[in-house]
């Protein structure tokens, strides 16, 4: 173990508490001025963001102690006197199990970013096809008014011709304007759609 740190004070187990981060607690339940139950009630409040495991060490053995110290944020608990090989053993099984919560929070952490690059980058992607969307509608209104303007005046005037105002027109004119003025119309009919 790297770093070990040992007070005999509680009220000394909160203030080391937020001046660095552990892996693990070792807490008796019965200590002058404070108890582990109200350690565990502070390190509560403290600590919220992240998983502390605390081993009770106690030679409380009534049941009740056992439960009460589970239920209050302990996650294992031994009564004295104990057996160093087995104290030992749960050491590493507690801060295997720690080791794996940082490796869980930080891959978390990598994927929480990747959803916030990713939507960064479907909102960018949003605007480019609104973007684009819009220009397909500014061209389509520009490109509607500009072809409808002289398809209106063939249409008119092949309808100015069908209806012979100017004089006679022979059987292959009248075909010809007939066919102008219905693709004429064909090509309005599209163009309004």
């Amino acid at each position: 173990y790297r770093h070990v740190e040992g007070v005999t004070d509680p009220r000394e187990v909160v203030p080391l508490c937020q001046a660095q981060r552990f892996d693990l607690i070792l807490l008796d339940i019965r200590m002058p001025h404070l108890d582990g139950f109200e350690v565990m009630a502070e390190l509560a409040k403290l600590i919220t963001d992240d998983y502390l495991p605390v081993l009770v060490l106690t030679a409380q053995t009534d049941n009740e102690t056992r439960l009460r110290a589970l239920r209050e944020g302990a996650k294992d608990f031994l009564n004295k006197p104990f057996d160093q090989d087995e104290v030992l053993n749960r050491i590493r099984n507690m801060l295997e199990v720690r080791l794996l919560h940082n490796q869980i929070r930080d891959h978390n952490a990598l994927l929480e970013e990747e959803v916030r690059e990713r939507t960064a980058d479907l909102r960018q992607a949003l605007l480019a096809a609104e973007a684009a969307s819009q220009a397909k509608s500014d061209f389509l209104a520009i490109m509607s008014h500009e072809l409808r303007t002289p398809l209106n005046a063939v249409i008119g005037y092949s309808g100015l011709m069908t209806s012979e105002a100017f004089g006679p027109l022979n059987e292959k004119y009248k075909e010809y304007i007939g066919s102008i003025q219905g693709s004429g119309e064909n090509l309005l009919k599209i163009i309004n759609d």
